[in-house]
């Protein structure tokens, strides 16, 4: 196994082997560069594939190539040689270690070979030559490759005459390409009696004599390419018995005479293209060739005679496109009966008889692209029962006869695309569908059609044949035409499984047979594989494509096609344009009613699908309804301004009276009206009534009484308050959440203040009597009688935060101002709801204990603050709890005037009145905002007195002064003063 495996990597080892005066890299292929003085070869090689040599220097020699083993000693395919001399040709077969080469190129080739240059070359099959010396491998060096069959001699000069092939009778394909080549002189080809493939190309000849090609009889291939060919002579074939392909391209032919082809019974393809003048035909100039298959006259400005083809039964490929025919003479087709590929493509034909075609009875393929063509006759493709494609591109078509198509029962392709066809009149459509009758299209006998293309015409409907009839669809191409809508019976199709390609057109809504619900597919279900591409649409998003929408988001039947909108856009309403219709969301899909009888005087009358109602905004009552199955809907929702008196003859899913500065409701409750929302109003009451009825309510932001009196009402919207769909938000007036409330505590708080009121009646009558006493006397009394009076000194008292800043979020820029002079400057601690408010919590109960837990709540008051609801319940919470603690909780900062404001509550104008506030702007701000904000260290308890005592304390105080010296003779004769130290009660 082991020597196996050396002998296997021999050639390897041996290639990489590295001479002395080379420099070696191995890449994709093996890289060699040596250089022997101002010499210099590069080896450019793959093992026993081929080797690439190009050589630099004046007088290279054998010394300058390195023997390396890229043949093993066998034959070497492939040999490249550039700027070589021939001189060193004989030294290759050593240098490179081979016996032979099968393929030599010479690029650039130095001087002409001799003889004795390639005599030692070996069995050679082929030589190309490229930019050469004038005549690069002489008849003497030709003699010495008898082994050679192909050889190649392009761009560079070459001497023809009787002696340049003479020698080189193996010859089996030649190619000579040379601008300096003019003439073929004559019997210069006698010697080839091999060749089969001759080819001139990039030459100046201008004609073919009639000798020119003499001794070539086993030729089957001649090709004249940009030759500047100009005239062939009848006859110049004659030579040429076994020829079987003729190409004939870009030359300067002026004429096929009759007679040239004659007797080329073995002949079959011609192929004359991209001619650069007009070529002329005569009658007979393509005739008696029996085993022509494929002729193929393109591009060369040609007209047709009327007998240009005859005695050619076996055609099967005719290729007559771009030329300029503007008719095809009758008969033409006569003894083309086995004819099967057909292409009169971008040529200038405008009319084409019935019958013209009939003689083509295996006609497989028909092109007529690019023609001028605007009517299909009837009876026009009678008899072509093999035609399988058709292709009519870019022409004028208008008119397709209804009978046109009969008899080619097995056509599967069609294209039609770049036409002005419609096939049917709108009036014709509509009255058929009127009349309970089908459309068909011209297309309703195909019963084996695949694929029908009619893009870019101006078809307006989905004919009912392409449904019904074609069961084997597999593409209907309709983009770019002008269909408008897609109701349900245009998708439904008997094939099982068809791409219509809707794409471009002027769809602006789909319609659906059922509402969209969510389906459970069963195994029994068919599956549709129908596919309709609508990108492209100006699709109308109003309520009309609600079921449509509900389809693309999967709430579909499974016999229902897949729709593909790609990223198609809403077109209209003028709120969607430029949507994607993939992401509009069903609930924005709605239609305005406009009908006078139906809107009456209302504000907006809307068909909302995705809620089954329709919608009415009106200032008062409609005095009636429409009947809701017309708009497909189920239920009815009304929004007023004021509100109606009597619900009894109403049947709503929705009264909605929000926001209306509703004080009192005029009206009964009603078992027909499902929901009313009496939000954002001024109601005090709780509905009670309402609430018994079990209808659904909303009765959040309203100023209700939660007083004593209220108890029932606010037991009964407690047991009931599933029924409410905002009860977490429902308040009291004086901002106390309802489900917050302690029902039993609610009449306590009456009774505890008749209790204090008494004693404060008590009191007073005390202090009336007290008021010759000293101040020790009056602390004394409230120490120990009213130490209510006495409060720890609330500043003192530890909480979580410092400061609660209240704002609404347009007033952000003062916060980022105001935070850092609170938390580094005053060293307080803050709480901003942004940052510390626990993500998911409910809002108020977040507000409720942010205050709370905060020793004073900070109010950037604005217009934003005003416009807020939760920035005003923020205030009344604060506001509220200060009134309940008796102490300062509230400091307002004023950041703009809002004494104007609509929304400036009665609350934030007494606190503004009773309370100094800051502003934003005044220059002792910092030292303002300090002393509010700091709290101050006591160390005993601070008296404070009730507010309605602060008069009589005051009024005391005065009788004291006014009593302040009452002097008298005490019983040890001294003058004493009788009345009572001063007192500061003012202090108190």
């Amino acid at each position: 196994m082991r020597f196996l495996l050396l002998l296997a990597l021999a050639p390897a080892a041996l290639a990489l082997y590295c001479p002395s005066n080379c420099y070696c890299e191995l890449y994709d292929e093996l890289e060699y560069r040596c250089k022997s003085g101002s010499n210099k070869v590069t080896y450019n090689a793959r093992n026993n594939e081929y080797v690439n040599i190009e050589c630099e220097g004046a007088n290279l020699t054998c010394a300058d190539f390195p023997q390396v083993n890229f043949a093993n000693n066998q034959t070497l395919p492939s040999l490249w040689l550039k700027k070589c001399p021939p001189s060193i040709i004989p030294c290759l077969n050593d240098a490179l270690m081979t016996s032979s080469i099968s393929f030599v190129t010479f690029t650039k080739l130095r001087a002409p070979m001799r003889a004795d240059d390639v005599e030692h070359l070996g069995e050679v099959q082929e030589i190309m030559i490229s930019e050469g010396p004038k005549d690069p491998l002489p008849p003497s060096a030709l003699e010495k490759l008898p082994t050679l069959r192909r050889l190649r001699i392009t761009s560079t000069p070459v001497t023809l005459d009787l002696s340049t092939f003479a020698q080189s009778p193996g010859l089996e394909y030649l190619e000579l390409s040379d601008p300096l080549i003019t003439e073929i002189p004559s019997g210069m080809f006698a010697s080839l009696h091999k060749l089969k493939m001759l080819n001139f190309w990039g030459n100046s000849l201008s004609d073919v004599e009639v000798d020119s090609l003499l001794g070539l009889d086993s030729l089957e291939k001649l090709s004249f390419t940009m030759s500047r060919l100009a005239n062939i002579s009848p006859g110049a074939f004659k030579h040429l018995p076994k020829l079987k392909s003729l190409y004939i391209m870009k030359n300067r032919i002026e004429e096929i005479a009759p007679g040239l082809l004659t007797n080329l019974t073995q002949l079959e393809n011609i192929t004359i293209q991209l001619n650069d003048i007009k070529l002329h035909l005569h009658s007979n100039s393509i005739t008696n060739l029996p085993g022509l298959k494929n002729l193929i006259i393109k591009d060369c400005f040609a007209e047709l005679p009327k007998d240009l083809i005859t005695g050619c039964e076996a055609l099967r490929t005719l290729d007559l496109s771009q030329n300029r025919i503007t008719a095809i003479p009758d008969n033409f087709f006569k003894d083309l009966k086995n004819l099967e590929h057909l292409d009169l493509s971008y040529n200038r034909i405008a009319k084409l008889d019935s019958g013209v075609l009939s003689p083509l009875k295996q006609l497989k393929y028909l092109n007529l692209d690019r023609n001028h063509l605007e009517v299909l006759p009837e009876f026009f493709f009678a008899g072509l029962r093999k035609l399988e494609e058709l292709s009519i591109n870019e022409n004028l078509l208008t008119t397709i006869n209804a009978l046109a198509f009969q008899g080619a029962t097995s056509l599967q392709t069609i294209s039609m695309m770049g036409n002005k066809l419609q096939l049917k009149s709108q009036e014709q459509i509509e009255s058929a569908y009127n009349m309970g009758y089908e459309v068909y299209s011209p297309f309703n006998t195909l019963i084996e059609l695949k694929k029908l293309t009619l893009s870019r015409n101006n078809i307006t409907t989905i004919f009912d044949d392409w449904r019904i009839v074609f069961t084997n669809l597999e593409v209907l191409d309709l983009s770019h035409n002008r269909i408008e809508n897609l109701n349900p019976v245009n998708y439904q199709f008997l094939s099982k499984k068809v791409t219509v390609d809707l794409q471009y057109n002027n769809i602006s809504t789909v319609g659906m047979y059922q509402p969209a619900v969510s389906i459970d597919h069963s195994e029994s279900e068919i599956q549709s594989n129908t596919i309709f591409l609508l990108d492209h649409n100006p699709f109308n998003c109003d309520c009309h494509i609600y079921n449509f929408v509900m389809r693309l988001r999967g709430k579909k039947p499974a016999s229902e096609p897949n729709f593909n909108v790609g990223d198609a856009e809403c077109k209209s309403p003028d709120h969607l344009n430029g949507d994607l219709l993939r992401n509009v969301s069903p609930s924005h899909l709605l239609c305005e009613e406009m009908l006078p009888e139906v809107r009456f005087n209302c504000n907006s009358v809307l068909v909302r699908p995705e809620f089954n109602d329709l919608s009415y905004d009106c200032d008062y009552l409609p005095p009636s309804f429409p009947d809701l199955a017309e708009y497909g809907v189920q239920e009815l929702r009304l929004k007023l301004k004021h509100p109606p008196k009597d619900l009894s003859n109403l049947s709503l899913s929705l009264l909605n009276l929000t926001n209306i500065g509703l004080q009192k409701i005029p009206f009964e409750p009603s078992k027909l009206v499902k929901v009313i929302d009496f939000s954002n109003n001024s109601l005090t009451k709780i509905p009670v009534r309402f609430v018994k009825s079990n209808t659904t309510l909303y009765l959040s932001h309203n100023p209700f009484d939660c007083g004593c009196f209220s108890k029932d009402d606010i037991v009964a919207l407690k047991g009931r308050r599933s029924i409410v769909k905002d009860y977490e938000s429902v308040g009291c007036s004086d901002g106390v959440l309802v489900k917050e409330l302690d029902i039993p505590a609610l009449c306590y708080t009456q009774t505890l203040v008749a209790e204090i009121g008494g004693i404060f009646v008590f009191l007073l009558i005390l202090f009336i009597l007290a008021f010759i006493f000293s101040r020790q006397i009056v602390d004394y009394c409230g120490h120990r009688l009213l130490p209510c009076w006495y409060i720890d000194d609330p500043d003192n008292i530890v909480k979580a935060y410092d400061i609660f800043v209240s704002y609404a979020h347009q007033d952000q820029k003062y916060v980022d101002k105001l935070l850092p002079k609170l938390e580094n400057d005053f060293k307080l601690k803050v709480c901003v709801h942004y940052r510390d408010w626990e993500v998911g919590d409910f809002i108020p109960d977040q507000i409720h204990r942010s205050v709370s837990n905060s020793r004073k709540t900070i109010i950037l008051l604005s217009n934003h603050f005003l416009d807020s609801t939760f920035a005003n319940m923020e205030f009344r919470t604060a506001h509220n709890l200060a009134l309940k603690e008796g102490r300062e909780r509230v400091i307002l900062i004023l950041l703009e005037d809002v004494s104007k404001h609509e929304k400036l509550s009665e609350e934030l104008k007494y606190h503004m009145k009773m309370n100094t506030y800051l502003t934003w702007d005044d220059i002792r701000f910092d030292d303002k905002l300090k002393r509010r904000t700091i709290p101050q260290k006591y160390n005993k308890k601070k008296f404070v007195a009730p507010a309605i005592l602060k008069p009589i304390f005051r009024q005391a105080t005065e009788n004291n002064l006014k009593k302040a010296l009452d002097v008298h003779l005490n019983s040890s004769g001294q003058l004493v003063n009788m009345a009572q130290n001063k007192k500061n009660i003012e202090s108190v």
